[in-house]
């Protein structure tokens, strides 16, 4: 692996190689080297480990700044989960998304990242700034209006002063069970009229 490693560098042109580093203890390293010491000792280039052994978080948590209100931070992808902004979001005044969307690359992501953040916003009644280093870079308010905004791949500064957030939405308070109910009535639905099209004819 390390020499397939060190060949896609060379193929590339990488200037820098990132690799995950699982700990085995100097008695393993000893016996059994491994893939990051075997790279670090072989390349040419400048090798940055990480250390594995992810582990979940307490979920997302209130963020404070001096003077400032507060805010729930939400990097790249997370914004685009529905109804997963954690205990803390009835004490934020807005929803800060950072993200980076360079890998997108001019294609359609850029924009459908952007619009699926800005459910976030209409959804919890909270306005969003949205910050991204190559997307889409904007602010929308509770209603799903942008309000002010970069475009792509220019760089830029924007003054911001949060709109207020709203009180409430009928999604904060009930969630997904208005959908819950009406798939369940639907099925219900769907499975008698099924059943008096099969009731054979006397």
């Amino acid at each position: 692996p390390a020499e397939a490693l060190l060949d896609a560098a060379r193929r590339n042109d990488a200037s820098l190689i990132v690799i995950g580093m699982t700990p085995r203890g100097t008695l393993g390293e000893l016996v059994f080297s491994s893939v990051t010491h075997r790279l670090s000792h072989r390349a040419v280039r400048p090798v940055v480990t990480v250390p594995a052994g992810w582990q979940p978080g307490a979920g997302n948590r209130l963020m404070v700044v001096p003077n400032g209100p507060a805010f729930l931070a939400l990097i790249c992808y997370e914004a685009v989960f529905s109804g997963d902004l954690g205990r803390y979001a009835d004490q934020a005044a807005y929803i800060l998304n950072i993200t980076n969307d360079a890998w997108f690359d001019g294609s359609i992501g850029l924009a459908q990242h952007a619009d699926t953040a800005r459910l976030r916003a209409v959804e919890e009644g909270m306005p969003l700034i949205r910050v991204a280093n190559s997307g889409i870079t904007e602010v929308v308010d509770p209603l799903g209006r942008v309000t002010q905004s970069l475009p792509p791949e220019q760089i830029g500064l924007l003054d911001v002063v949060p709109p207020t957030r709203l009180d409430g939405t009928r999604f904060t308070r009930l969630g997904y069970w208005p959908l819950l109910v009406a798939l369940l009535l639907g099925l219900a639905s769907a499975l008698l009229s099924s059943g008096r099209l099969r009731r054979p004819k006397r």
